[in-house]
């Protein structure tokens, strides 16, 4: 493993810094800005949960040194009047590649090495990277990423797990887009896993999954 630092989100609660999350949110349409910020900042974090808990919400914010940081809110909790997380930490040193290993199996939402490890070397490739931000934050239907929904179904408590940011390629009639992801890769005691159930916004889509009023922090930072 290379020289990164490897942020925790642990199951203790800390108070929001909704100016952290705020910062991002201003500059998702300042493309100059967001790659300034991409380029200094690392590709993943740590968490892990003391008890179990339901899906869970995973800002991106700005800190105080300009490197990305995550929020990791509850769903249940995330609501316009909720000051509590699971943990805000900044995603700082270098980003790293998907060491080789062999997926555990009887995993239903588990994907492959090889894609996981593409999704995350596209999010490491400046050129794909700035691709995407160039796209996202001149659209208004494909924006720059705020939040994941992740599902509940993507980790376990007492299990390690990492968030890989990544990319998600697309061509067609040879016309490439990339699309914001997050690759979670789980620590188990049998075997490891790596598992993609999530959902980015916005686009805000409705359900549970993607309805604007459930992201209360959104919400407030956005009156």
């Amino acid at each position: 493993m290379s020289n990164s630092t490897v942020t925790n989100v642990s199951s203790s609660t800390v108070t929001i810094n909704d100016q952290i999350v705020k910062k991002w949110e201003d500059a998702r349409t300042n493309a100059a800005a967001i790659k300034t910020i991409a380029n200094a900042s690392g590709n993943k974090f740590q968490f892990s949960f003391a008890s179990t808990t339901d899906s869970i919400h995973v800002y991106l914010g700005v800190d105080a040194n300009e490197i990305l940081s995550v929020t990791v809110i509850p769903t249940n909790d995330d609501t316009i009047i909720n000051t509590q997380c699971l943990g805000i930490h900044s995603i700082s040193g270098s980003k790293e590649t998907l060491s080789s290993f062999v997926p555990g199996t009887g995993n239903e939402n588990a994907i492959s090495w090889g894609v996981a490890n593409t999704r995350i070397n596209n999010w490491i490739d400046s050129v794909k990277r700035d691709a995407y931000i160039d796209a996202s934050t001149a659209s208004s239907s494909a924006p720059l990423v705020l939040a994941f929904y992740v599902d509940k179904m993507d980790f376990d408590f007492g299990d390690t797990h990492f968030g890989y940011l990544g990319l998600i390629e697309t061509t067609i009639d040879g016309v490439t887009t990339y699309a914001a992801d997050l690759t979670i890769y789980s620590e188990a005691e049998e075997a490891k896993y790596l598992e993609d159930l999530t959902v980015l916004v916005p686009p805000f889509k409705g359900g549970r999954v993607s309805d604007q009023a459930n992201f209360g922090l959104y919400n407030r930072i956005n009156p």
